[in-house]
């Protein structure tokens, strides 16, 4: 069975960035196994740079929520990385998830307990405004994050204007079956 993880930036239930996410999940293979982790209802804790990771394999010092994401993470098949811009980045609770995601960096990269299989990832993104390359930033940290976990970019959602537009799921209706296709895919 297929897994997928999504990790959802976005303090807002009812906000733009369910709303997308919620759209792309419709047309999902109903077999497929979903974990949704939404950064604001968990118990995350940023970073303190101790160096624990990279003496311990696999453990960080911090006990917390990210001791059952990290689980999530290397089991699952595709990662949705979910998350509307805040002042051009993602909001602080996603960017501790990712700087905590150091534990998996180490063991890749220190204690060379590299998996050869390949994740599928998906970036979307959402902002209120729009100017040229707005997601960039994102992306850029989107890829290094995706780069520690196996992970590459299979596909990417950019809506900008949500603050204006409430027409968007309509407008990007093809990206979002082209996703949803790219999903139901089966994995090798």
């Amino acid at each position: 069975m297929k897994k997928i993880i999504i990790i959802n930036g976005s303090p807002n239930k009812e906000g733009h960035t369910n709303k997308i996410v919620d759209s792309i999940l419709e047309g999902i293979n109903p077999n497929v196994e979903i974990k949704h982790i939404n950064c604001y209802d968990m118990n995350i804790n940023p970073c303190i740079d101790c160096k624990y990771c990279s003496k311990v394999l696999g453990e960080c010092s911090i006990k917390d929520s990210m001791t059952d994401i990290y689980k999530h993470i290397q089991e699952c098949d595709i990662i949705i990385l979910a998350s509307p811009m805040y002042f051009g980045m993602f909001p602080s609770p996603l960017k501790s998830l990712i700087d905590r995601c150091q534990v998996l960096w180490s063991k890749k990269f220190i204690f060379k307990q590299n998996t050869k299989e390949r994740k599928q990832g998906i970036f979307i993104f959402n902002g209120g405004s729009s100017w040229n390359n707005m997601f960039n930033p994102m992306e850029t940290i989107g890829k290094y994050f995706f780069n520690t976990l196996n992970c590459d970019i299979s596909f990417k959602l950019y809506i900008d204007n949500t603050d204006i537009n409430y027409n968007y799921i309509n407008k990007h209706y093809d990206d979002i079956l082209r996703c949803q296709n790219m999903i139901n895919v089966e994995v090798h």
